[in-house]
């Protein structure tokens, strides 16, 4: 099974106006099942790879929304899996290019979908500590991602950055712990980030790897690596819903 790298990202605003389109893209079918795994391959020169993906999970990575965000749509969004390989110009960045991805799958697979704002359960990610200190795997970064070039490993069960603001780390929490996670820490500015855990699930399939398989829970890391925890709460979220989408026609 292939290995995913997934660059920790920031929740996009639902709905946007601006239609940014590809130079050119095709999307076809997976000629293998979803137990190999979705395989992301953003490359320079405005290359967009993205294997074994089905619907769901390309509106997930096109929105920059988790899968509790995510409402309606026919069954086989879920169990269809499609390739999609796309070029947009050269200097193009994988941020500007999920826009892109937007209006091509809503394009090629005829979607239509609304915004909502709905009271769902989150997780809180507060200080776990009576003196608000932090655990060894989290610190304060001399470098800034968000200014030059990003140094991040994610994998399933770790994820290891650095110069980071704190939505990265609240993001990745979000894929793996299955509700969205807002921040509550009061943490400013880039941060250096050691996290490993025995992962249970993913949004895309992947096997625990060997070397956490003894790992702590991820709550348990969360709190006794970052010191930091996960509080359960609820608050008003937006998520998107899909009304209507077809399979795309062959390209």
């Amino acid at each position: 099974m292939r290995t995913v790298l997934l660059a920790a990202v920031a929740t996009a605003v639902l709905g946007q106006s601006a239609t940014p389109t590809f130079e050119v893209a095709s999307i076809k079918p997976h000629p293998a099942d979803l137990s190999e795994g979705t395989t992301l391959i953003p490359a320079p020169g405005g290359r967009l790879t993205i294997l074994n993906a089905p619907l769901r999970v390309l509106l997930l990575l096109a929105y920059r929304i988790q899968k509790s965000q995510l409402f309606g749509g026919p069954d086989w969004m879920s169990s269809v899996p499609f390739d999609v390989t796309a070029k947009a110009a050269e200097d193009s960045t994988t941020e500007q290019m999920w826009p892109m991805l937007q209006t091509l799958l809503n394009d090629r697979f005829k979607i239509r979908s609304h915004p909502e704002t709905r009271e769902l359960p989150v997780y809180a990610l507060v200080r776990a500590r009576m003196n608000s200190s932090l655990g060894p795997g989290l610190n304060p970064s001399e470098s800034d991602c968000t200014k030059g070039q990003c140094d991040f490993q994610l994998r399933l069960g770790s994820f290891h950055v650095r110069g980071f603001p704190m939505s990265a780390l609240t993001n990745t929490l979000s894929q793996y712990s299955g509700r969205l996670v807002i921040d509550r820490t009061e943490i400013t500015g880039p941060q250096n980030v050691d996290l490993t855990w025995a992962a249970e699930t993913v949004s895309v399939n992947q096997p625990n790897s060997p070397a956490e398989a003894n790992a702590p829970s991820l709550f348990t890391a969360v709190q006794e690596q970052l010191g930091l925890k996960l509080e359960s709460t609820k608050a008003r979220v937006e998520v998107l819903v899909i009304d209507h989408a077809e399979k795309p026609a062959p390209d």
